[in-house]
């Protein structure tokens, strides 16, 4: 089997997995051990499928997992910090999903850690990720140290003089404004 119909094959069991762990996560008991060493595998494509699956179905999927769900939160804590940017956005919502409290408790550890990042300037694509997914998942969180986080991007971001830095920063307030001006549509339209 060639490699390109291998991917094909793996992405769409993920995708019926994810499904499946949405609609009805009690058809994937079993196989939770084995989700975990897929997220310390290598093959990305796998790692980012099996965050999807948590993040549909985390909550099922913890309840089974009993003893192993300390390493599962340390494996998603280090692929948060250190993954890509769709990984990053995965994990928050999978330790979201995979928590009693919707995260409040799990989070406040993974937040002080992403904070510490980003003033250290490590992997910033992925830090602001999660930062900002959770900003949406928990709120609470976020708001404890939401000037810190706001603060960097004042300075670092929408303030920097770097020469390369201003088709950047167009591009970058560009993707802001369409986004805060599809908000307001969104709520003007469910207004109506």
């Amino acid at each position: 089997m060639e490699i390109g119909s291998k991917l094909k094959i793996e992405r769409c069991w993920l995708a019926v997995a994810a499904i499946l762990a949405h609609f009805s996560p009690l058809l994937l008991g079993g196989i939770e051990e084995e989700l975990i060493h897929l997220l310390e595998d290598n093959n990305e494509i796998m790692k980012e499928g099996v965050l999807h699956i948590l993040a549909k179905g985390g909550r099922t999927i913890r309840e089974q997992l009993g003893v192993s769900s300390r390493s599962l939160d340390l494996i998603l804590e280090r692929i948060c910090i250190e993954g890509s940017r769709r990984h990053a956005k995965y994990v928050v919502y999978a330790l979201a999903s995979i928590t009693k409290d919707d995260g409040l408790m799990s989070m406040p550890v993974l937040y002080k850690r992403l904070v510490d990042m980003l003033e250290k300037k490590l992997y910033l694509p992925a830090v602001l990720q999660s930062l900002g997914c959770i900003a949406q998942t928990a709120m609470p969180v976020f708001e404890t140290r939401e000037s810190d986080v706001e603060g960097f991007i004042r300075k670092n971001i929408l303030e920097c003089n770097h020469a390369n830095f201003p088709k950047v920063k167009e591009l970058l307030l560009n993707k802001v404004y369409q986004y805060v001006k599809d908000r307001i549509l969104d709520l003007t339209i469910g207004n109506e």
